[in-house]
Formats: structure tokens, sequence, C-alpha cells
């Protein structure tokens, strides 16, 4: 009938059977065989917590495995009792970089911090993350940075410290503490990086330095004034179906960025009629997913070390020394104009011209690029648009980007509302009125 109960007897329903009975586990994980492998199955107390452990130990399920599998079942055991109690888990610092490298769930580390990553596991391998000593690490730090700027050693730590603050979460406990590194705010998140004269790069100076660059180089120059990419991101991470050249809808996309992120930048119209010319010399554009930027040779760049610091380089110094050349010749016929005329204070001052912008030049990089766009967008004051244009995560990243130009500071300090031509005459009033009262 539905709904009987049927006892657990041998022999009959109604009858006085032995009743059957499972047999049980010993107390605590143990083996079993699963899939081949041998695992660890069971629960673990401590106090009045409790925890269970579902774990293979990667181990064959044979004979000869055993006695390791056993091993590696009171290592488990001893973690997890720890894990209860509080403690620090003792784990490997191989595994630990393994676990987060590959963590889930979370957002994947940047590029720096997978860099760190792989140079502690490089240096302490099987050693207990919580046994390094505090020494280790800073000269774990000095030898990776041996002749690097402040700077960029201060960003290697803060790559460093994002590794070792995940592995001291609570849900992991894989340290205690944090060593104590030498770490400087104002290095690792500088105000400004490294001064550059972009407020002194004219628009008539950049088109000097665009007219006496080589085909391919031109185009870099005129993508990188535009977007403000990175070299790499020119150089690596564009092909030819990232480049819309269309009149008011122009644009360029940049994948695999130094973020991580797409970034996908505007074009103006001129930079469209630049670049559309440039199509035009590289030729070829039948393979849409090949790079847009092609060395001058139509070769695409490589990632071996000579392509950015070699040819690249050599093709950007021809164009610094072609346009020093202009600028010297053009202020020469100055001088020569000015001396015709009689006027000397001129002259004096053209040749001071010409020497200061061809210096200007000469220490001129691709990089600088990146630096006018963030400098010259951001003191129209739409931050957002410089963020989604250069393809920066936060503020602070775009304000290390921007310097600071002394002649659009002095526009704005002049037309602060207080003065002789301040509209605000109740302001001044009230002012004048405060001083009657503390006379």
């Amino acid at each position: 009938m539905d709904g009987e109960r049927v006892p657990l007897l041998e022999g009959s329903a109604g009858g006085g059977g032995r009743r059957q009975t499972r047999p049980k586990r010993a107390p605590g994980p143990t083996l079993i065989e699963r899939s081949g492998f041998w695992h660890v199955h069971g629960t673990v107390r401590e106090g009045r917590s409790s925890g269970s452990i579902r774990k293979s130990t990667g181990l064959p399920a044979t004979k000869e495995n055993r006695a390791a599998a056993e091993k590696v079942l009171d290592r488990f055991v001893a973690q997890k009792h720890a894990e209860l109690r509080g403690d620090i888990v003792p784990i490997a610092t191989a595994i630990a970089c393994d676990r987060y490298l590959n963590r889930i769930g979370e957002p994947p580390p940047g590029h720096r911090e997978i860099a760190a990553a792989i140079d502690v596991e490089q240096k302490f391998g099987r050693r207990v993350l919580s046994e390094i000593a505090e020494a280790e690490w800073q000269e774990l730090i000095d030898r990776r940075q041996a002749g690097n700027s402040l700077s960029t050693r201060q960003r290697y730590i803060t790559a460093l410290r994002s590794f070792l603050n995940w592995c001291k979460a609570k849900k992991r406990r894989w340290l205690a503490a944090l060593p104590e590194l030498e770490y400087h705010k104002r290095y690792a998140a500088p105000k400004q990086r490294r001064a550059r004269r972009v407020g002194d790069l004219s628009p008539e100076l950049i088109m000097l330095m665009i007219e006496h660059a080589a085909p391919h180089m031109k185009a870099q120059l005129v993508a990188e004034w535009c977007t403000g990419a990175r070299v790499s991101s020119i150089l690596y991470h564009c092909r030819v179906c990232d480049v819309i050249l269309v009149e008011g809808h122009g644009q360029i996309t940049f994948h695999d960025t130094k973020n991580d992120d797409p970034v996908v930048a505007a074009l103006n119209d001129w930079a469209v009629g630049q670049l559309l010319e440039y199509a035009r010399h590289r030729g070829n554009l039948e393979d849409r997913e090949g790079p847009f930027f092609l060395t001058d040779e139509g070769v695409p760049y490589v990632h071996n070390g000579k392509a950015w610091g070699g040819q690249n380089k050599s093709a950007f110094n021809g164009m610094k020394r072609r346009t020093v050349k202009a600028i010297r010749s053009k202020g020469a016929a100055e001088v020569l104009d000015y001396r015709r005329q009689g006027e000397r204070p001129a002259a004096w001052a053209a040749i001071a011209r010409a020497k200061d912008q061809a210096r200007l030049v000469g220490s001129v990089t691709q990089h600088w690029f990146r630096h006018l766009l963030a400098t010259t967008m951001q003191a129209k004051g739409d931050l957002r648009s410089v963020m989604e244009q250069g393809g920066w995560r936060d503020v602070q990243s775009v304000i290390g980007y921007t310097h600071d130009v002394p002649s659009h500071r002095r526009q704005l300090v002049d037309a602060l509302p207080i003065g002789p031509q301040s509209d605000a005459p109740e302001i001044s009033a009230s002012f004048a009125h405060d001083r009657r009262i503390t006379k």
C-alpha cells in the first residue's frame, strides 16, 4: 500500500530479524578513491566550530601513493584546524601565487600585479608564505628595481602590496601582517609625472614636426596627438578594422591596452584626412585583422625590443633632426631680416626663440603627446571626456598626466570676479564696510 513504511529489517516486515546497518566511517577526514585519484573527504571539528574538506590530493589512487596521500591529508587537516582557530594558514608561496593569478569571482590582477606575483613565485617557490622574513621582501624589491627611478620602484611596491593584502584577507589568512616596505605615496601616485614642457608645444611647432616626419611616422604622430594613445597601443594594438575614417564620425579603437581595457578614441576631421593619406600610402587594406600602423618597410611591428626601441626610434629621431634644421633655417632668416631693418633687440630675441624651440624639440618623445592631450583637454574642464579619450581609469591618473600651463592659469586668475572690473560691487562694498569697522 502507498504510504506504508518498510522497516529496514532482514526477513519479513513483521518478523524479528536483525536491522541492517551501514558501516560507519572513521571520525574526521579520510581518504577515498574517486575518479582514479585519492580525495580527502570529511569534517574537521575545532571546539564548537566545524568545517568540511572536499579536496583532491592530485595523486593517483594506487597503493604506492597511499603514504604520500596520507601526508597530504594531514596537511589539509592541519590547515583546516588553523583556519577554524583563526590562526595563520600555512601555504606554499607558489600555491598562493597561482591562486592569486587564477582567482575566480574577483577582478583579474593587472599587468604590474601579475609581474610582481611571478617574481615572488620565482624567488620563494615552495617556501611557506608566512615564514618569509621582511628583509627578504626588501631584498626582492632592491634586486628587481636596481637602477630604476623612485616612481617606478614605488609602483612595483604597490603591485607587491596588492598581492600581500590579498593573501592577508580574512577568508585566506595566509599572512598575519604585511611586511614593512619602503613606501612613499608621493612617488607611487605623483601629482605630476616627470616635468615636460608640453605647454610650450604650440600648434605651429607640432605641425612643423608632423610635416618633417616620414609617412609612417607622420600617421603615428597624428594619431597620438588626437587620441593621446600610448606608443605600444599605436604599434601593437590597432587593427585595420579598428579604424573608422569617415568625416564627422572618425574613431580608432585600441585593444589589449596597458590597463587591459579597450579604448575607443574619437578622431577629428583633420586627423581623419591625414590618416586617409597614410592608408593610401600604406595600401593592402584587405587584411582587416592586420595591424594598421606598419614600419617604413610595410611590415608589422613585433615585440622583440627592436621595433619600438630601434627602428621606430630611428624614424622619430630623424623627424626631430629635420625639424630642428627647419627651425634653425627659419630663425636665421628672421634674424637676417631684423638686422637689415636695424632691429638688433628683435634679432637677438629671434635667436633665443629659435634656440629654445630647437632644445624643446630635441627633448620631445612620442609619449609627450599623451601628456599634451591630457593637459589640453583637462584645461577645457571636461574630465570625463579626457578619461574616455585617453583610456584612463580614474581622475587621479589623469591629473598625473596634466601639466601646469602658466599662461592658462594666468587667464583663470585674471578672470576672478573681484577687482576693478568686478561684476559684484556688493562684495567690494561689504569688504570696505568691514575695514571701517576694524579701524
